[in-house]
Formats: C-alpha cells, structure tokens, sequence
C-alpha cells in the first residue's frame, strides 16, 4: 500500500496558504499545527502535532513538543497508539522520525517510556535505545505458588533484583530493559527487550537476557481491538532465567509462559526450587495456581530429578513426634511430579 504524507506540502497550507504557494523558507517555523497522513485509499495513518516545526531541507524538519497519533488501517477512525517527545527529527517523505530524548508511547492497554528512539511508519516500527520501561494492563500471577491470600504479604528479596520502580498499580505488568523494539503487525504487537530485562508482576518477578512478548490485536465488542488477558498472549524468555513467587524460585536457559493456558515450560537445564525440595529434568511445565510441575526427562539420555525433604521419622526407632502422637502432624507440602514414562 502507498503512503502518501501530506508533510512535504502542508507546511504552505496550514498557514492559510493556498495549495500552490511557493515552499517555506527553511527558517520558516510553523506553531501549534496538526498534519495528517493517509494512504493511497484515503484511510488516515497518522496525525502529526506540535507546539513548533521547523524546515531544515527539503526532506527535514524538527518538531518541538512532538505528538504523533497512528491509527490502524482496518481502524482507521481509532487511534492505535501515540508518540510524545520534547524534541524529534522528521524525514518529511520518509514517514520516519528519530530523538536522542525521552519518548513516551501509549497503546490501548500497554505505556512505554524511555530515552534515544527511532520510529518508521512505513513498517510500523519503533526502536528504543536506553531507560525502557513498558507497563501492561495484564496481570501475570500465580504460576510458582497457589492458594494465597489476597492479602498475604511478601517482601522480595532484595539481593536478587536491583533496585527498579516496583509496580504500585494492582494488576499491572511492568518490564524494564536497556533496548525494546516494538512491532506492529495487522494480528498483534511484538515487544522485544534486550539487556538486563526485569518482569515485575503481581508477587511474580522474572529475569533474562532477552524477552519478546506477544500482544494480541483481537477486536472486542466495541471495535476497539483490545485483547483478553490485557492482550498479553505469550512471553518467551532467553538467557539466564530466573523466575521467583513466593516462596518459590525456578531457573533456567529458556522460559515460555501461556497466558492463556497458565503455563510456564521451562527448558534448558531447568531447576525449580522450593524451601521443601527441589525438581530438576530436561523440560519442566508449571501450572498457575496449582503446586504442579510435570518433570520430564530427555529420552534414552536424560533422567529427571526431585529432591524431597527429609522423612523425621519411620517408626523404627521407638520414638513417635509430638504432632504425630496429637495427630497434628502437616503433611510435607510438595509439587506433584510426574515422572518420565518408563522405557519398554
């Protein structure tokens, strides 16, 4: 589909200039315009808006207090997400723009924040460089640990993470990384991070190396495309995984967690510990809201692994414990396995 930006030419017009004016001067600066662009169908793109914009050349120009709307295709009355910036460079037939400042970028239901950004319209992608910070209205919780009161309290450790803003919003997401490349395509958006990535959820934190997240574009009843589940549909982490909830931890070289499904399966030397055992194999999957962890073993190579706690009495030694003997005894509360089918 062809673009066709209106910015080469509506400079003149936004002025009351007609149509055939003459091009500006390039110290010619515009105030408090708006500027769309559509493509060749006559279906608004984007909504270009400032406080000033300013020609450098004739493919140029720098726009102060940068507000930029796009609007899906197949939606075009909707707005799909907006760009701010302080300051911004325009490639004016290119449908790109580009700042080494701060940027903050709004979808239906994700915020992104960060600082150095480039934008390409015509492949509906952004790059962000430093300080990215992504908030989803979707909820990750439950995946380690079950049965927990609403109210439960928990303090994180705070050796295992370094110190980031913790969401403060109940049933929020939030994702710090150094790098973030958003994609936009007609199905969904893809978020991937790069370097020293952090999850924060609710009582869930994950850690990687790197993280893409799959936001799905479904249409609700109002058309407004908004996805169930906050729109989050699968995240898939890489390197040096570290996921913690509770009293729980699990790692591993590769997590991909199921929203939908509540699962997380964790591959590549995997480990979920506990304060009452440990699991360990060549594929581990985990259930949300269920103390489930299906441990499978590599076939003809690998075997899986459980550590169990200590039994504290077999009864052979004549000594029967105290709880035993009130019949209060608590049963040691570990994640249900099973094991890898036996060989023939």
């Amino acid at each position: 589909m062809k673009l066709i930006p209106l910015l080469f030419f509506a400079a003149p017009f936004i002025c009351g200039m007609p149509f055939a004016s003459a091009q500006l001067e390039q110290t010619t600066a515009i105030k408090d315009f708006a500027i769309p662009s559509f493509d060749e169908d006559g279906h608004r793109l984007w909504v270009l808006r400032g406080k000033e914009l300013r020609r450098q050349s004739e493919a140029e120009a720098t726009v102060l207090e940068m507000d930029l709307t796009t609007y899906a295709g197949t939606r075009q009355q909707t707005p799909e997400t907006r760009l701010r910036s302080p300051l911004a460079r325009f490639l004016l037939k290119g449908n790109r723009a580009s700042s080494d400042q701060g940027i903050a970028i709004k979808g239906l239901d994700y915020e992104i924040t960060g600082r150095g950004w480039k934008w390409n319209g015509k492949e509906q992608r952004v790059l962000i460089d430093n300080e990215v910070c992504v908030l989803f209205a979707a909820t990750l919780t439950d995946f380690l640990a079950s049965g927990c009161a609403p109210d439960e309290p928990t303090v994180p450790p705070a050796s295992q993470f370094p110190p980031r803003p913790m969401p403060k919003e109940e049933g929020q997401t939030r994702i710090f990384s150094d790098k973030l490349e958003l994609l936009t395509t007609d199905k969904d958006h893809q978020f991937h991070f790069r370097g020293d990535v952090r999850i924060f959820g609710s009582d869930l934190k994950v850690s990687c190396d790197s993280l893409k997240v799959i936001s799905k574009r479904s249409v609700d009843e109002n058309g407004t495309g908004r996805g169930a589940f906050g729109s989050i549909a699968n995240i898939f982490a890489d390197g040096h995984v570290r996921i913690e909830q509770k009293e729980r931890s699990a790692v591993a070289g590769k997590a991909t967690i199921d929203v939908a499904a509540g699962t997380i399966v964790l591959e590549d030397d995997p480990v979920v510990f506990d304060d009452r055992g440990k699991a360990a194999g060549h594929k581990i999957i985990l259930h949300r809201g269920k103390r489930r962890a299906e441990v499978l073993g590599k076939p003809g190579e690998t075997r899986a692994e459980v550590t169990l706690p200590p039994i504290r009495d077999l009864g052979g030694t004549g000594k029967v414990d105290k709880d035993k003997k009130k019949g209060n005894a608590k049963q040691p509360d570990v994640p249900k396995v099973e094991p890898p089918p036996s060989k023939p």
